[in-house]
């Protein structure tokens, strides 16, 4: 190790090499003029070749000892450069750029591990011979419990209170820090502050002696005193001064990392260099900034020293191949990587160089806030989030300041129709997801049931199934549950409830009701609407458009063809006129984009199309232009290809997601897609393209399903925007409408016939791809369903309340499956209505009311005996012995398998045999029948085996097993032997 000790007297910097007096120079020719500062800013090398010839010089004592200097990563390649702390009225030696030392050909701090070494003034030993052991840690010793604190902090605000102009990647700079010490698996824990705030880092530090401290985030300076931009729990930033960031830290860390722009930069006072003043007090490792730092060069360089550093290598080594890192990085120009490269500056508690040694062992343990967030059902904003930093600190400070409080708080997102309020409500549920134990969103477009929303809660929070209880039970259960733990319900376009609920429908007023009492026992609700809530303790957020700068760039983002005909005054000129309306951008760039004309001229027609521009942009000014604005994207359209224009109109009828098969019979007509296999493909296909068309010109949503890693593996889910939907709608003709309604129930009804399990491939049962169409679908098949008082429209509804069984809506089926029966009977249809006696029977069964069940059995039976139907008959005498084999009564029910079972036989029905095969073995166990259950139970699984039913066989396998262990190996191969006779 080389220590090179630097001492200024007067206009003269004195130097000594380990000790030995070597040389000196004038303090001036340290200094850069304003020229030469432009120079080092195109060429650090030529100031870093002049700062060598300074302390390097010719024949002097440091340049022999430096030519004798081994390179790193040799143990001894080490250079110490000891810098006097800053004192007043003292030259300010932290002010050179130390780090741009350059020998002619390289970097020295590539070279060698490099610090500047800084003195603390020494403190008088503590009294208590125990804390000083407690306190020894790292570096003397590893002790138990190292920390690394890790803060992330991304202020929605700067300190004068306007929005940051950009985000940093502080969550790739967390997620390389965590791959990072989980390939290497050091014994300690890595936390992570949240919210970042001072006083959780203050917390964190409990108990803390000998750790790591990393922050990263945004650094200030004033020239006298250095800052560190902490966040406010609502998202604001908090500027704490070097002194605080230091009283808080002192004698905790033994290394501090901060990735924060001029952390290290001197100034007029010792505060002013945060890095330098936590060395002074006694931190034997800082690492800070001297300079502006670019977020993703920071990134890289952090990386890979801590990749170094948890390896076993010294700090300084890891310093130094962070450093290469940045100068090997081809992603920036040769230029700016060599200015990069110095930026970071290392500072040790002097004298000579700490020891820093690895915690022993292994077993990395990570703590974070990890709350249960399930934002599904709310995109992400298709070209990102733009803006809204001033909206998301409102909504922090009035959603986190009610934390912990006795009443949650219901804070509403009101806004126009596309102004950005879905991205603003996911936006907020992820940023102050820390507040509580889970995040759950629930869209309302389209509009779900209660029992669908009961049932989503339920799976987030873990409440296991219990068909048997009433609705009132079942919302009283999840209530309860809500107010035991601290949720926050994201409520997204709660206008369509509203209205649904003023129109009288009956599902919609009981999810009201459910929703409104949720306040009062402690849920938090973060809510989008265009209307009124009626909420309780509601507080609004009013959402308006982007300011001039986000609206351009999401102007900006939403082109892709002709990027380069955007200029920046077009963009801005372009989002005044619009008022920042997020949606009306997007169509506007789509339509932009598939254009000629410059930006100029756009600007102007579309200035021409837009109504006149008031000073207050209201609501209904914020209509007027997003309709002015979809009808000047749409004007192409309907001047050369009317037929497309027509099917964004047809496409409306829908209120969920769908896909180009079920958009096929909307578009084209019913006849078409009825027509031959090969046309009726090639009308997919069309239907895809035009799809795929409208999406490009922002008149259609998308979400991007993959379903393996084939690109022909994706599943791609349209919508159309609520917004735009009346708009589009209102283009339909009479008779177009009937045509496109006509085409959605026949959509409809095709695709509920599939996902029934006696459909081929086993309906939902045996395709999970259309298990989740099916799942998306339902408000539209009950839409669909309820179209027609029919025989078609009482099948649509026994099929669509299957589904919703299948899917855990007990309450809605049952209301299908009575609009079902209701029209079977007034058409006389007794096979029908069998059916759905016989469906309506399995729901109580689920529910526990087995006389009622029975009830309907025999009901259904009765029906299918005079029409002579046995496959019914089959399946309904099963489903009775079930029922008396639950009661107790098994000689009843092996009388009716047994009936069961011979109509079964008659009709050649293999798949029925096994099932009534397998429930009889499982019967005659029951009763000490050993040998005959475990032949019925062979018989089924052989049966099954035939038809290569692997899941059902599996099943039975299965119950054998359990049979084979309770009986042990001999006992059961004996009977296993006499029931094969």
């Amino acid at each position: 190790m080389f220590t090179l000790a630097l001492f200024p007297e007067g206009g003269h910097v004195a130097v000594r090499a380990d000790g030995q007096p070597s040389h000196g120079f004038p303090l001036a020719d340290l200094v850069l003029t304003e020229a030469q500062a432009k120079e080092f800013l195109a060429d650090p090398s030529r100031y870093g070749r002049r700062l060598f010839s300074l302390l390097f010089p010719d024949r002097s004592f440091a340049r022999q000892a430096l030519d004798a200097l081994p390179l790193a990563p040799h143990p001894d390649g080490v250079l110490l450069l000891e810098v006097p702390p800053p004192a007043p009225d003292a030259p300010d030696l932290h002010s050179v750029l130390w780090e741009y030392l350059h020998d002619g050909t390289g970097f020295l701090a590539t070279r060698y591990g490099m610090a500047r070494a800084l003195t603390p003034t020494p403190l008088p030993p503590s009294p208590s011979p125990a804390l000083r052991e407690r306190r020894r840690g790292w570096p003397e010793g590893p002790g138990e419990g190292v920390r690394v604190i890790f803060l992330p902090a991304d202020p929605l605000l700067w300190p004068g209170g306007e929005p940051a102009p950009y985000a940093l990647g502080v969550e790739e700079e967390w997620a390389q820090m965590l791959a990072v010490l989980q390939e290497a698996d050091p014994s300690l824990e890595l936390v992570r502050v949240v919210p970042p705030t001072a006083d959780a880092l203050d917390e964190a530090l409990a108990g803390v002696y000998g750790g790591i401290f990393h922050f990263t985030g945004h650094g200030d300076w004033d020239g006298r005193t250095a800052y560190l931009l902490f966040e406010t729990p609502s998202g604001a930033s908090d500027p704490v001064e070097s002194g605080r960031v230091a009283d808080i830290l002192r004698g905790r860390v033994v290394l501090a990392v901060l990735s924060a722009c001029r952390s290290a930069t001197p100034g007029e006072s010792r505060e002013a260099n945060l890095a330098a003043l936590l060395a002074a007090q006694g931190t034997p490792f800082v690492l800070g900034m001297q300079l502006t730092v670019p977020d993703v060069s920071a990134r890289r360089f952090t990386t890979r020293f801590y990749h170094y550093l948890f390896r076993g290598e010294s700090v300084l080594e890891a310093v130094r191949r962070g450093r290469l890192a940045v100068l090997n990085d081809t992603a920036l120009p040769r230029e700016t990587r060599a200015l990069v490269m110095g930026i970071p500056v290392l500072y040790v508690r002097g004298p000579g160089l700490p020891e820093f040694r690895r915690p022993e062992g292994k077993g990395l343990r990570v703590r974070e806030p990890a709350p249960k967030v399930d934002l599904s059902g709310i995109p992400e904003p298709e070209a990102g989030f733009f803006g809204r930093n001033l909206d998301l600190v409102k909504i922090g400070e009035k959603l986190v300041a009610r934390h912990g409080a006795e009443r949650s708080a219901v804070i509403t997102l009101y806004g126009t129709g596309g102004i950005g309020k879905t991205a603003l409500l996911r936006k907020a549920a992820e940023r102050f997801a820390w507040a509580f134990d889970g995040v759950l969103a629930l869209p309302l477009e389209p509009l779900p049931t209660l029992a669908d929303v009961l049932g989503r809660l339920e799976r987030f929070l873990g409440i296991p199934e219990d068909p048997k209880l009433k609705p009132q039970e079942r919302q009283e259960r999840v209530a309860g549950a809500l107010k035991r733990a601290r949720v926050l319900l994201a409520l997204d376009n709660f206008e369509t409830l509203t209205r649904a609920g003023d129109e009288g429908n009956t599902d919609a007023r009981e999810l009201q009701r459910f929703l409104r009492s949720l306040p009062a026992r402690g849920t938090a609700l973060l809510v989008s609407s265009r209307e009124r809530t009626d909420l309780p303790g509601e507080q609004r957020v009013e959402v308006s458009g982007l300011d001039e700068g986000a609206g351009a760039r999401l102007f900006s983002a939403h082109v892709s063809a002709r990027r380069d005909a955007l200029t920046e005054e077009g963009m801005r000129a372009l989002s005044r006129r619009v008022g920042g309306h997020p949606l009306a951008l997007k169509l506007l760039a789509r339509r932009f984009d598939t254009g000629t004309e410059p930006l100029r001229d756009f600007v102007e027609g579309v200035e021409a199309v837009l109504p006149e521009a008031a000073e207050r942009w209201d609501d209904g000014r914020r209509h007027d232009t997003l309709r002015a604005c979809f009808d000047f994207s749409l004007a192409p359209l309907e001047r050369r290809e009317p037929a497309l224009a027509e099917g964004l109109a047809r496409l409306t009828i829908f209120s969920g997601p769908f896909i180009d098969q079920l958009a096929a019979p909307v578009l084209f007509g019913v006849e078409r897609v009825q027509a031959a296999e090969q046309e009726r493909r090639a009308l997919f296909r069309q239907a895809a393209g035009i799809l795929h068309r409208l999406w490009e010109r922002g008149l259609l949503e998308r979400r991007v399903v993959p379903l393996g890693p084939q690109a022909e593996e994706t599943l791609y889910l349209y919508s159309v925007h609520p917004a735009l939907a009346p708009f589009a709608r209102a283009r339909l003709t009479p008779e177009a409408r009937a045509r496109t309604e006509e085409g959605f129930f026949q959509a409809m009804q095709v695709m509920a016939r599939i996902c029934y399990p006696g459909s081929k491939g086993g309906g939902v049962y045996g395709d999970p791809v259309l298990a989740l169409l099916a799942r998306l679908a339902l408000p539209d098949l009950r839409q669909a369903a309820r179209m027609r008082q029919d025989a078609e429209g009482s099948l649509l509804r026994f099929h669509a309340g299957f589904l919703h069984r299948h899917f855990g809506d007990l309450e809605g089926a049952m209301r299908l499956y009575q609009e079902s029966l209701a029209i079977q009977e007034s058409l006389g249809d007794l096979q029908g209505k069998a059916a759905t006696l016989h469906a309506m029977a399995g729901i109580l069964v689920v529910r526990g009311d087995l006389e009622g069940a029975m009830r309907l059995y025999q009901e259904s039976r009765a029906i299918q005996e005079s029409l002579g139907d046995q496959q019914g008959k089959a399946a309904t005498l099963h489903a009775m012995a079930g029922i008396l084999a639950v009661r107790g009564d098994l000689e009843g029910a092996m009388r009716l398998y047994q009936e069961s079972l011979a109509i079964q036989e008659s009709l050649g029905d293999l798949r029925g045999q096994a099932a009534t095969l397998a429930m009889m073995g499982q019967v005659l166990l029951a009763r000490g029948q050993l040998p005959e259950g475990i032949r019925a139970l062979r018989q089924a699984l052989e049966i099954l085996v035939g038809m290569g039913a692997r899941v059902d066989a599996e099943r039975v396998a299965g119950i054998l097993e359990e049979v084979r262990r309770m009986l042990g190996e001999e006992v059961f191969g004996a009977l296993w032997a006499r029931g094969a006779g």
